[in-house]
This record gives C-alpha cells, sequence and structure tokens, in this order.
C-alpha cells in the first residue's frame, strides 16, 4: 500500500516536559487513523508538529514518500484544528466562497462539498441559523475544498449531543470510502472503535499502542461463568492447561484462557468434573478494555 505519511522518533520538549516522546508512525492511503489518549496526552502537539505549526525538538516526518515539498504537501491535506470563524450573517455558501479567496482556491466545488456534508439543501442558509452539529459539517466542508488527500481532525465531535456525534462520525465513513485519508486525535473509545481502521495509544507522550484496530481487541476474549457450586468450579478452572487468570464481580465470573477455547469444550470439560453452568457467555474485549490494561500496565 502507498504511504502517505511516514514518522520517526518525533519529540516535542517544552524545557522539562515532554509532550511527545520518540513517536514512529506510518500511515497508509486510505486508512483512517485515531490518536487515542486523555487530554494532556500529546495529540494535539502531534497533529500540530505534522501540520508545520509546531516546530519539533527530535525526529523527523514526511508526507507522501518524501516526494513533495513541504508547502506543497500542505497543499494536499485538509485540516480542522479549531473551529474556524464564519460570519453569523452570510450564508454557508458564501462563507466558503471567502474561505476559497483566502486560501487561493477555484470556487467550482463549494456546492458539491456541501451536498457531501448534508448541506446542499441549507447552503443559502445564514450561518446564525445552523445547529452546532451542522456548524461542525460546514467546517468539515471548508476542510475538503481543496480536495485533499488527507484529512485531518482534533476531537471532531467534541461538545456534540449523541445525535450530532452520530452524524459526524457518519461523515468521516462517507469520506473514508471516497478515498481520503482521515487522521483525528480522539479521547473517546467509543469513536476511535466504531470509526478508525488503526490507532495510535498515547499517555504522556508516550506512545502505548500503534496498530490496527481489530489487532488490538482480537484477544482469545474470555468467559462469563455462574455456576451454583463457584468454589467447585473455580477449582477445576484452574487445573485446565489453559488457564490464565479469572475476575468476580457480584457473583458472576470471568475466566480468561492463554490459548483459544470453544464454549461446548468447556462447558464439557466442567460438566465431566460434576460442575453444572447456569450461565456461559463468551465475550471479546472491546477497546476500552485494552486501553485500561495498556494505560495501568
Amino acid at each position: 500500500m502507498e504511504s502517505v505519511l511516514e514518522v520517526k522518533g518525533l519529540t516535542k520538549k517544552y524545557r522539562r516536559l515532554t509532550a511527545v516522546d520518540h513517536i514512529d508512525l506510518s500511515i497508509e492511503k486510505g486508512a483512517v487513523y485515531g490518536l487515542l489518549g486523555p487530554n494532556g496526552s500529546g495529540k494535539s502537539t502531534t497533529l500540530g508538529m505534522l501540520l508545520n505549526v509546531i516546530n519539533p525538538t527530535e525526529g523527523s516526518f514526511s508526507w507522501f514518500d518524501g516526494k513533495s515539498s513541504s508547502q506543497a504537501a500542505l497543499k494536499r491535506i485538509g485540516a480542522l484544528i479549531e473551529r474556524p470563524n464564519f460570519y453569523s450573517y452570510m450564508s454557508a455558501y458564501k462563507n466558503l466562497e471567502l474561505v476559497c479567496k483566502i486560501k487561493q482556491i477555484d470556487t467550482t466545488n463549494i456546492s458539491d462539498k456541501l451536498t457531501l456534508v448534508g448541506l446542499g439543501d441549507r447552503q443559502h442558509d445564514a450561518f446564525k441559523t445552523f445547529s452546532l452539529g451542522m456548524k461542525q459539517r460546514l467546517a468539515i466542508a471548508s476542510a475538503l475544498l481543496n480536495d485533499p488527500d488527507v484529512l485531518i481532525l482534533d476531537e471532531p465531535t467534541n461538545g456534540f449531543d449523541p445525535q450530532g456525534i452520530l452524524q459526524i462520525r457518519q461523515l468521516i465513513k462517507d469520506i473514508a470510502k471516497s478515498g481520503t485519508t482521515v487522521i483525528l486525535a480522539s479521547h473517546l473509545l467509543d469513536e476511535v472503535e466504531k470509526v478508525c481502521t488503526h490507532v495510535l495509544i498515547l499517555q504522556k507522550g508516550k506512545m502505548l499502542y500503534n496498530g490496527k484496530v481489530d489487532e488490538l481487541i482480537a484477544s482469545n476474549g474470555f468467559f462469563e461463568l455462574k455456576a451454583d457450586d463457584a468454589e467447585e468450579m473455580i477449582k477445576h478452572l484452574k487445573l485446565h492447561n489453559a488457564f490464565d487468570k479469572i475476575t468476580e464481580t457480584d457473583g458472576l465470573y470471568r475466566v480468561f484462557f492463554k490459548d483459544i477455547i470453544t464454549p461446548s469444550s468447556l462447558n464439557y470439560y466442567l460438566m465431566q468434573n460434576g460442575v453444572s453452568l447456569s450461565h456461559l457467555v463468551f465475550k471479546k474485549e472491546s477497546l476500552e478494555e485494552q486501553f485500561i490494561q495498556l494505560t495501568q500496565a
């Protein structure tokens, strides 16, 4: 696959504070890449360096295989880092016309981009009549005016109600389907799990994980178990060769194995040892559970 971004040892220090600590990253064309971490983890600083807004202390990065100059590469990137200041009395179309004039780009894409973000039928309405979600979609349309190869978004659903979050997430998916590579920073686990193909997990500037989302959550999973004789069940579980660990909450046990075991084989094993289960459910660990394990390690 064609690479759109290569990052090696990217670091940013502010005196004694290391905001970003030697990040390595490779992003392929067409990916939806999430930078995940709590506030202060270094997500926005990383994006600032990639957009030449913040100077790195160490390390390097190159866009599009380094074949373009820094300035030429930025012309192929659309970014929404801060919400732009649109004029409240002007229509969506007129606001984007002004953006085109400032960026010195053609205005022929305006209607298409407004339709793409779901504002085609409101393009001649005043900005002040828009909801928060519509204002954010207009901002995304603004970042798409130059038909970028890469779209960068910083906390795109911050401050939204559930309906607005769903709309923006679907829009990001639609943009990605069109072939645009998307890089988004978020502190929302659910957002990254549902939208992104890849994730970089940051904590205090350090990289904890970098790879595919589905590979992160593709563990052997765990079983939720319950039995009338819990002590006997636990005894035989611990005798199983593949047993790893067990936790308990309100009489419901989570049992983890080192190897893949089917529910039927586990049920048969316990029955053979005189244990009858009243509850047996197999589950995969969510991104949230994996994130907690990584950040508590």
